[in-house]
């Protein structure tokens, strides 16, 4: 069976990391992922000066409760073309999420791709977009590797502000995640956001045969094609049993990390555990179906 992972987001911001640890575990989740969306804002997480330490103890709380980090998502956007001095700061963030992963043993972080929008018209302007994130992630591959860190990028969408919606980008499409992925060497992998698929007008077991063994992890999660929703993976309908048959073809083994935060994000403190323990047994059944 796949592990089941959830992410430390929204328990933690009630409860701290180490509580949102024990409460994924007492939910039934075999391992965690480590939510680091804000942690290149400044005086957050890698502006402590004891952050490494604190990265250890998160370390022995999961180890004590049996959910290691399975999976981990580095701080986003992934840079800022405007603005020089946000994207020093957060390559530095980034830098630093690297080694958060390797101090608490977590094989995998996902990193946005730069995916600008809206889409360039012109191949020359989509090959501008490929060589800048080929440059981008060729940065953190001799660290990552020095490390034991699998880097992965994830399938993307845009925005209109001109129709206020939704659309596709570069990178929301698996051939331009597989020539990134190819153009370094198959060093990074594919996260593949089930969510995300729906938005962009494709389906999450299509994408999930086009990536084939470049897949190494997962963003489960449901919408309803119009809203990035993140909510439990069996909400909205979408084809869970042709997603299980396609992770099984392409021979997936990693986790199955939900990012279904938002399904948590109304509940009352006190139902947050209950949630959890819902979106496990969600997950479980999703599990189930990759045969």
């Amino acid at each position: 069976m796949l592990k089941l992972v959830t992410t430390t987001d929204v328990p933690s911001r009630h409860f701290g990391i180490p509580k949102a640890i024990e409460m994924i575990a007492e939910a039934g989740f075999d391992g965690c992922d480590w939510s680091m969306f804000p942690y290149a804002e400044p005086g957050d997480f890698f502006d402590q000066p004891d952050w490494r330490v604190t990265a250890a103890s998160y370390k022995k709380t999961a180890d004590e409760n049996h959910v290691p980090f399975l999976q981990a998502h580095a701080p986003f956007p992934t840079f800022f073309p405007e603005d020089a001095e946000k994207t020093a700061r957060l390559k530095k963030a980034l830098d630093a999420s690297i080694e958060a992963c390797s101090i608490v043993e977590c094989p995998n972080i996902i990193f946005h791709p730069g995916a600008f929008y809206p889409l360039p018209t012109t191949e020359e302007g989509r090959a501008e977009i490929l060589k800048k994130n080929i440059e981008f992630y060729s940065a953190f591959l001799p660290r990552a590797k020095e490390l034991g860190v699998t880097i992965c990028t994830e399938n993307m969408f845009g925005y209109s502000n001109r129709y206020q919606r939704i659309t596709p980008c570069y990178f929301s499409f698996a051939d331009e995640l597989n020539a990134l992925v190819d153009a370094l060497d198959g060093q990074i992998g594919v996260c593949l956001d089930t969510g995300h698929t729906v938005l962009v007008n494709d389906t999450m077991q299509h994408m999930a045969r086009v990536f084939g063994k470049r897949l190494k992890a997962l963003h489960v999660h449901s919408n309803d094609g119009v809203h990035d929703s993140h909510t439990a993976p069996l909400i909205f309908p979408m084809d869970w049993e042709e997603f299980g048959a396609a992770l099984h073809e392409v021979e997936y083994d990693g986790p199955m990390t939900l990012e279904a935060d938002n399904f948590l994000v109304p509940l009352p403190k006190d139902m947050i555990a209950l949630g959890l323990r819902f979106l496990c047994e969600n997950a479980r059944y999703v599990a189930s179906l990759v045969k």
